[in-house]
C-alpha cells in the first residue's frame, strides 16, 4: 500500500496536478485568441480535456498546425528548459514560442480595434532556428498572477500516416519541476498543396532591416549579408507569401545612359546567384518557386530627380514620359524577360510595381503617365504585369491602363473588380479595417489577417498584400507606435532578431515571426482546403464571411456610418475551425470517390 502511494504522489508530481503544488496554472486555446495578459481565461474544450491534459489537433499532410498554452503562476518562477517527444517514426517538426507583449493605446473609434492595452505578437523561438541546440527564449519568468502564451507550431510532413500520432511537450522549471502537455494529432488522408492560386505578398524596406539586423546597408548582395535576408525569405515562403527587399536594391548591377535610356552594360551574376535558388524554388523545403515576383525597380522609378537612374520628366510636373524613360523601361522589360526565359524561371507571374497611391487630384498627369508606363511594357510583352495601387471603381477612367488593380479594402468595390476580371485583369486587395477586412494591426483580434484568404475566397481576388513587413521603430520589441498612432504597429509583421538582446533575449541572425504572421499563414492554409474542396467549399466560406470589402460600392466609403462597426463576418474561433473541418470532410469524401 505504501509504494502504491509514492507511486501515485511521483505520477502527480510530475504530470500537471504539480501545477497545485507549484502555484501554475495551464490552459490550453486556439491559434485564433490573443491572450491579454491580465484577462481571466478558460481553454478551449474543442482542443483541451484538461481530465487527461491533452490537446487534441487535426490537419492534413503538409500542414502546420498551431495552438497556445497559457501558463500563469501565483507567485516568480522560472521555466528552465522544454522538452517534444513523439511516439513513432513520423517525427514532428515542432517549434515553441515565447509570445512577447507590446502595448497599444487607446485609438479612435473608427478603428475598429480592442481597447488599450498589451497584445501578443513577437514569437520569441525556444532555440535559433540557426543553431538548433542554441536557446534563445530559454530559460524565461513567469511572472505572479500574469498570463504567458507559449505558441506551438506542429508540422506535419508530406508522406506521415494518416493516423492518430502521440506526443507530449514538457516544461521543467528552475526547481526541477516537469509540467506535460499530452498531444494527440489526427491526421487526415489528404495533403495539403504546396502553393495556393491566391497570390500574396509583403514587401520590404532594405534600409530599416540592414539597420536593425546591423548589415551593410549598400547592397543585399554580399556574402555577410545574405544568410540573414535569405532567412526573411523562407520565413515568409513557410508562412504563405512571397517577400523582397524592393528599395531597387534587388535589381542586376546595371550602368545606363541616362540620356538616351539606353543599357549600356547588365551584369546578372550576382542576380542569378542569390535569386537563382529562390526563383527555381531550390531555396525552399518543398522545391516550389514563388507564385509572384516583383520585376526591379521601385515606387517613382526613373522618374524622381535625385533618384539613380532618372530619365527625366519629374512625375510631379512631366505631362508625358520622356522618350529616354521609354526607352529604359523597354529595354530592361525585355531584357527580364529574356533572362528568366533562359534561365528557366517561368513559375512564377512577373510584375512591375512603379507607382503607389497615385494622387490625380494634386497630379492630374499621372494618368497619362501610368497609362504610357502599360502600354510601353506590352509593346515588349504581356507577360509582365502593371501594378497600380488604385480601385477601378474610383477611376474607370484607368481602364485599359491597368493589368493589376490593386485596391483597399474599402475602395474595392467588388462589382467593378469583376468586370475588370472579365477583361483578363487581376483583382488584389490591400490593408483597410473593418468592416471592409479584417484589420492588420497589433490591437486587432487573433481572427484579423486570417479573414483575409477567406475573404478573397469569398469574392473571387486574384492577390493580397501588406504594404511593408519590417516598418519598425528604433525600440521596436518595446514600443508599438512606428509612425501612426491611430494605426498601432502597422506595417510589420517580422521581427529583427537583431533586436532581441532588448528584451533581455539573445540576438539571432534573421527574422523573427509574430502573432499576425501565424494568422496569415492559418488563413493561406485554409485557402488550399478550399482549392481542394472545389465549390463545394463557396457554401461554407459564405456561412463564416457573410459579406466584406465594398459589395455595395458606398462612395465615398468613409462617409457611410457601417465603416466603423465590426466586420459582418463570424467572430468565433470555434465556428472557423469547424468549417475548417467540415471542408476536410467534403475533400475526404471526393478522394474515396475517386479512390478505385
Amino acid at each position: 500500500m505504501r509504494k502504491f502511494l509514492w507511486a501515485v504522489l511521483i505520477l502527480l508530481f510530475s504530470g500537471n496536478l504539480a501545477f497545485g503544488i507549484n502555484n501554475v496554472s495551464i490552459e490550453v486555446v486556439n491559434d485564433s485568441r490573443k491572450i491579454c495578459p491580465r484577462e481571466k481565461i478558460s481553454s478551449d474544450k474543442w482542443i483541451y480535456n484538461s481530465g487527461t491534459n491533452t490537446v487534441d489537433l487535426y490537419g492534413a499532410k503538409n500542414e502546420i498546425i498551431s495552438f497556445q498554452i497559457i501558463l500563469r503562476a501565483k507567485k516568480r518562477l522560472e521555466i528552465a528548459n522544454a522538452f517534444v517527444q513523439w511516439e513513432d517514426n513520423d517525427a514532428f517538426k515542432t517549434d515553441l514560442f515565447y509570445e512577447s507583449y507590446l502595448f497599444a493605446p487607446e485609438v479612435p473609434k473608427k478603428e475598429v480595434a480592442e481597447p488599450a492595452g498589451e497584445y501578443p505578437d513577437p514569437l520569441i523561438p525556444f532555440w535559433d532556428p540557426g543553431q538548433k541546440k542554441r536557446p534563445v527564449a530559454l530559460p524565461f519568468v513567469l511572472a505572479p498572477k500574469r498570463n504567458q502564451p507559449i505558441w506551438v507550431d506542429i508540422q506535419i510532413p508530406a508522406r506521415c500516416q494518416a493516423k492518430v500520432h502521440k506526443g507530449v511537450i514538457r516544461f521543467r522549471t528552475g526547481e526541477g519541476v516537469r509540467i506535460k502537455v499530452n498531444l494527440q494529432v489526427h491526421v487526415w488522408n489528404f495533403t495539403l498543396p504546396a502553393q495556393q492560386h491566391l497570390h500574396a505578398w509583403i514587401p520590404l524596406y532594405w534600409e530599416r532591416l540592414a539597420e536593425a539586423e546591423k548589415l551593410n546597408p549598400k547592397t543585399i548582395f554580399l556574402q555577410r549579408n545574405w544568410p540573414v535576408v535569405l532567412r526573411y525569405y523562407k520565413m515568409a515562403h513557410d508562412h504563405g507569401f512571397v517577400t523582397q527587399i524592393t528599395n531597387g536594391v534587388d535589381q542586376p548591377d546595371i550602368e545606363w545612359d541616362e540620356r538616351t535610356g539606353k543599357i549600356l552594360s547588365i551584369d546578372w551574376r550576382a542576380y542569378d546567384r542569390y535569386f537563382g535558388p529562390i526563383l527555381s524554388g531550390k531555396a525552399f523545403a518543398d522545391g516550389t518557386p514563388p507564385s509572384i515576383w516583383k520585376v526591379g525597380g521601385w515606387l517613382w522609378w526613373g522618374l524622381r530627380d535625385g533618384d539613380k537612374p532618372f530619365f527625366g520628366g519629374d512625375y510631379q510636373k512631366a505631362q508625358h514620359l520622356t522618350p529616354a524613360y521609354k526607352m529604359a523601361l523597354r529595354s530592361y522589360t525585355q531584357a527580364i524577360e529574356n533572362h528568366f526565359e533562359e534561365k528557366g524561371w517561368t513559375n512564377s507571374e512577373l510584375f512591375w510595381y512603379l507607382i503607389d497611391e497615385p494622387d490625380f487630384k494634386s497630379y492630374p498627369q499621372l494618368k497619362t503617365l501610368i497609362r504610357e508606363i502599360t502600354e510601353t511594357i506590352h509593346a515588349v510583352t504581356p507577360n509582365i504585369k502593371h501594378m497600380v495601387t488604385i480601385s477601378p471603381g474610383l477611376n474607370p477612367d484607368m481602364i485599359g491602363a491597368v493589368d493589376i488593380w490593386a485596391a483597399t479594402g474599402g475602395t474595392y468595390w467588388v462589382p467593378a473588380m469583376q468586370a475588370r476580371q472579365r477583361h483578363g485583369e487581376e483583382a488584389w486587395f490591400y490593408q483597410d479595417r473593418p468592416p471592409f477586412v479584417g484589420g492588420q494591426c497589433l490591437n486587432q483580434n487573433g481572427l484579423s489577417l486570417r479573414t483575409w484568404p477567406w475573404i478573397a475566397r469569398r469574392y473571387g481576388v486574384d492577390g493580397i498584400f501588406l504594404w511593408v513587413g519590417d516598418f519598425w521603430p528604433d525600440d521596436v520589441y518595446k514600443n508599438a507606435v512606428n509612425w501612426n498612432s491611430d494605426n498601432i504597429s502597422n506595417g510589420i509583421i517580422f521581427y529583427p532578431g537583431g533586436k532581441l538582446p532588448e528584451i533581455g533575449f539573445p540576438a539571432i541572425r534573421g527574422p523573427v515571426s509574430s502573432f499576425r504572421m501565424k494568422e496569415w499563414r492559418r488563413g493561406m492554409e485554409d485557402y488550399a482546403y478550399f482549392q481542394l474542396a472545389g465549390k463545394e467549399a463557396d457554401p461554407i466560406v459564405k456561412k463564416i464571411i457573410h459579406s466584406a470589402l465594398n459589395p455595395n460600392e458606398y462612395n465615398p466609403y468613409w462617409r457611410d456610418p457601417l465603416w466603423a462597426h465590426e466586420g459582418d463576418w463570424n467572430h468565433n474561433p470555434k465556428d472557423w475551425e469547424m468549417a475548417r473541418r467540415k471542408l476536410a470532410e467534403i475533400i475526404l469524401i471526393k478522394k474515396n470517390k475517386k479512390s478505385p
